[in-house]
């Protein structure tokens, strides 16, 4: 058989001890992309920035996937029980601990996944907020004198005394959501890599 020559092209990657170290810490952030601090710079990214959550409150808008903008309906006066100057913001507590600065907030995270919220035990409205349509709240519990609960507690805080019959059939409380809108997810995304690959945060925002 004749003699046949080849010729390679052989490349190798040489790596110094300090770039294999940092590939190596980059690959288990990547297993893990939430643990060592990668979660808390995320929900960051959330909270605060364009569109985040802080927006949505400041502005009463609720941002859709698509990007739309939805504002709240407005609280109404209800008896004695004036609306807040700002809608949901009466006390400020629920925007808090959206924000992550009360002890209602949520942040966790197991393997790639990672939610923010807060806690409904602490705010039970929040669940209510929440859902796509208006909710129906009826009376539960039954009161002193054959009233319920719910008419004693109304007529006492703002003056408004309801029949058994009127709140049987519910009072209305409209949705005010907070959504995920683009900006914001890429906000995360790019917070996310920027972790990943440097193992810190980058940018904005800095709350």
């Amino acid at each position: 058989m004749p003699n046949v020559n080849r010729s390679f092209l052989d490349v190798r990657v040489l790596q110094s001890p300090r770039e294999s170290k940092r590939f190596q810490d980059m690959k288990k952030r990547m297993k893990q992309p939430f643990a060592g601090g990668g979660g808390t710079l995320v929900a960051r990214a959330m909270r605060y920035g364009d569109d985040s959550i802080e927006e949505q409150f400041r502005t009463t808008t609720y941002m859709t996937r698509r990007g739309a903008r939805v504002p709240w309906k407005p609280t109404q006066p209800f008896g004695r029980c004036k609306p807040p100057k700002r809608t949901l913001h009466r006390s400020g507590a629920l925007e808090r601990a959206w924000l992550g600065h009360d002890p209602g907030s949520i942040t966790r995270w197991s393997g790639n996944r990672l939610q923010i919220g807060v806690s409904t035990a602490r705010f039970p409205q929040a669940g209510v907020f929440q859902k796509v349509s208006m909710t129906l709240i009826r009376p539960k519990k039954m009161g002193k004198r054959g009233r319920y609960a719910m008419a004693w507690a109304l007529g006492m805080r703002c003056g408004v005394w309801l029949s058994n019959r009127r709140l049987e059939m519910g009072l209305q409380v409209q949705p005010r959501r907070l959504g995920l809108p683009p900006a914001m997810i890429r906000r995360a995304n790019s917070t996310l890599l920027h972790f990943i690959i440097n193992g810190t945060g980058g940018g904005r925002p800095t709350r």
